[in-house]
């Protein structure tokens, strides 16, 4: 129903939440409105993003959501949890590794887990 000309994830999935849709390529983040609305008059008119956050780093792991927040983990080994806005995109925390993570992380009720290049890492409450 819609499209984009920006440059598109070729190995992260998107993250569609309830408002929006969340594009992860080469370090460059953009958030789209999930709401399709009716077909523009040029239905070839390319849809542009409400924002675009520059990471600084090559991220493989697909961006995750556990509740309103998402989620990032980067090949240099930074993680990152923001919480997207129809405005901006909202820093809530970051987290060195300590080790290159190219894997999604796995979430299940107060912990995280976290595959690093050397290390299983789980977060969360004993």
């Amino acid at each position: 129903l819609w499209k984009t000309d920006i440059d598109v994830p070729d190995v992260c999935s998107p993250l569609v939440t309830d408002k929006y849709v969340l594009l992860l390529a080469h370090g460059m983040l953009a958030c789209f409105d999930r709401a399709v609305g009716e077909p523009a008059p040029d239905k070839d008119e390319p849809r542009q993003p409400l924002w675009e956050e520059d990471l600084g780093a090559e991220v493989s792991s697909s961006p995750s959501q556990v509740g309103n927040l998402v989620y990032l983990f980067s090949e240099e080994g930074q993680a990152w949890i923001m919480e997207p806005q129809a405005d901006g995109c909202k820093r809530v925390g970051e987290l060195p590794m300590g080790e290159p993570v190219r894997s999604s992380p796995a979430f299940r009720p107060g912990r995280i887990y976290i595959r690093g290049q050397e290390h299983l890492t789980c977060i969360g409450t004993k």
